[in-house]
């Protein structure tokens, strides 16, 4: 339920009108202001940042807690290439410290100043294609990066679990469930995990189409004929809203923060949203849409007689042996669920009250590094849908933002490397699921500290290096 939440990784692109009198300073090339801005944005203080600003960028409206957040989520820039160069005007690619993740740096110099920025943006891009990718090494050999990783990142609060053939072989868990009372994180705390409860929600589906009881390329309202959007439901079908092609939309806007302690079950969100036109005509375009998996999950209970919940007990998380994975009741008392922490340049803060409400089948569910291995496991044995459905529930199947999504899986196979899960993130919970190389290899990474987006960028820096075909 996290793809709206955008995190800034760079200042504002601003635009300078300050003209200077007679004795200014003589003029600084670009390259220089451009060093001297990396300098300072790395050094990861905020008062000789701030000093920069004042001296070269006396237009930014950059606060020091936009600053200290943007970065925590980069850890500073390292230089790879200049684009362009002129005495006005230069543009580099950087790379960021603590994940492997691309930016354009592009700086102007204010005009009639020659000392001063006037224009500066950081742009996420692709990795280059003349930047060679991570090398991979064998899964038995790869903790040391993972540990050195962790290390940089320096506060790191979550789980790591990496199996291989279904066993473990690498794990670390660090930083507090609980800061107010000291209580660490272990490998059997549970993580709230944002969107990576979709894939419960496709399973779900799957598990009722092999069953012969719906159809995936059936109209919704073959199964909500009450849906209060008639025209929608006559239009768009399952397997559309499944690959978020279906124009859903999402739910979170003021409406949902305003309702959201009397939105407890699927039922509850169709009534109060379910009357709206679709974002486009179904089937037009990739849009990810967090409203149409929680309508999902009403045909689960529509479908199934059960409510979501008792669903995902007793059809997915007990036949995977997900002892310690739930939705919104109670968790047992010999496992800790994590309290969820938005870190702030003012610390760790509760997140907003919206997201403390129930669970959905979009997201919010909750397991443990090890419950995810076992859900890796479960699937790949076939012992939650048979293997035809395994594997259409696992192929990408239209474009999406992190390369192919296929039906309540993100598909980013390439290079003959299966590379299968989904990410999650929201305020006080990020998480990664990948499974590499078919069932070679898992990687589960959960956190209870979000922003920053540490999870998944630790998940994605361990699956670029583990060698598994």
């Amino acid at each position: 339920m996290e793809r709206t939440i955008l995190i800034a990784v760079a200042v504002a692109v601003l635009t300078s009108s300050t003209s200077h009198g007679a004795g200014r300073a003589p003029p600084t090339p670009p390259g220089a202001l451009a060093g001297g801005y990396l300098k300072a944005f790395n050094a990861g203080a905020a008062e000789p940042y701030a000093d920069f600003l004042r001296k070269h960028w006396p237009t930014s409206r950059e606060t020091p807690g936009q600053y200290l957040d943007s970065h925590a989520q980069v850890g500073g820039y390292e230089v790879v290439e200049v684009e362009q160069s002129t005495e006005t005007k230069l543009v580099e690619v950087v790379k960021a410290r603590l994940a492997d993740d691309y930016f354009r740096l592009t700086l102007d110099v204010e005009p009639g100043s020659g000392q001063n920025i006037g224009r500066l943006s950081v742009e996420p891009i692709a990795r280059p294609a003349d930047v060679r990718p991570p090398r991979r090494v064998p899964v038995t050999v790869i903790g040391p990066l993972i540990d050195r990783q962790v290390a940089a990142v320096g506060d790191f609060s979550g789980a790591v679990l990496i199996a291989e053939a279904g066993r473990a072989v690498y794990a670390h868990a660090g930083g507090f469930s609980d800061r107010e009372h000291g209580v660490a994180n272990t490998l059997q705390t549970r993580f709230r995990m944002a969107s990576m409860g979709k894939m419960f929600t496709a399973v779900a589906v799957l598990q009722l189409a092999q069953a012969g009881r719906l159809d995936l390329d059936a109209a919704l309202g073959t199964y909500l004929p009450d849906y209060p959007n008639a025209a929608f439901a006559h239009t768009v079908t399952l397997r559309q809203l499944l690959t978020h092609t279906g124009g859903a939309g999402d739910f979170m806007s003021q409406t949902w923060a305003d309702n959201y302690q009397t939105l407890k079950t699927p039922a509850d969100y169709v009534a109060l949203f379910g009357a709206r036109a679709p974002d486009f005509a179904p089937g037009s375009r990739f849009a990810y849409a967090n409203y149409g998996f929680v309508v999902l999950g009403r045909v689960v209970e529509a479908v199934s007689g059960q409510s979501y919940e008792d669903y995902l007990r007793g059809r997915v998380f007990g036949p995977a042996g997900m002892s310690h994975s739930g939705l919104n009741g109670e968790p047992e008392k010999s496992s800790v669920l994590a309290t969820r922490y938005v870190k702030t340049s003012t610390g760790y803060n509760p997140p907003p009250a919206p997201f403390s409400g129930a669970a959905t089948p979009a997201g919010g569910a909750y397991s443990t590094v090890g419950d995810m291995i076992a859900f890796a496991n479960a699937l790949s044995a076939h012992r939650l849908l048979d293997a035809t459905h395994t594997e259409l529930l696992l192929t990408g199947q239209v474009t999406s933002e992190s390369g192919r999504y296929a039906l309540g899986f993100e598909d980013r196979s390439a290079e003959g490397r299966r590379d299968v899960g989904h990410d999650g993130g929201g305020p006080g919970e990020n998480g990664c699921f990948r499974m590499l190389g078919g069932d070679r290899a898992t990687v589960v990474v959960l956190s209870n500290v979000a922003p920053t987006w540490r999870a998944d960028k630790l998940c994605a820096f361990i699956a670029a290096r583990l060698d598994v075909r």
